[in-house]
């Protein structure tokens, strides 16, 4: 019976995560107008990085179908993948959701 609490415990606190990153991105989404500044300077980065759409998946931990959904704008990336994105295409979070023009 204790297995199970701490089982379901453990779930719900992986989920409770999970949504939180997520309303914290759709937060910054709605107030900086992030989609189309990421989508954007992500596509711009992507080409002038010479990477492929699976390099840069391999390095961000995510499918290559993410990467395509975040170029297309129809996703976008959790703040733990955001900081992977940056770091593998070298360029700061701020410039990547618009909110500075320098690298």
């Amino acid at each position: 019976m204790y297995f199970s609490f701490v089982f379901f415990g453990n779930i719900l606190h992986y989920y409770y995560s999970k949504l939180l990153a997520y309303c914290q991105v759709i937060t910054y989404s709605s107030v900086y107008n992030f989609s189309m500044d990421f989508t954007k300077r992500f596509n711009e980065l992507l080409k002038t990085s010479n990477k492929t759409q699976v390099q840069i998946a391999k390095e961000i931990h995510v499918s290559k179908q993410c990467v395509s959904d975040y170029k297309s704008g129809k996703s976008f990336p959790s703040l733990d993948t955001l900081f992977l994105i940056c770091h593998s295409l070298e360029v700061s979070a701020d410039y990547l959701l618009g909110l500075s023009d320098q690298y």
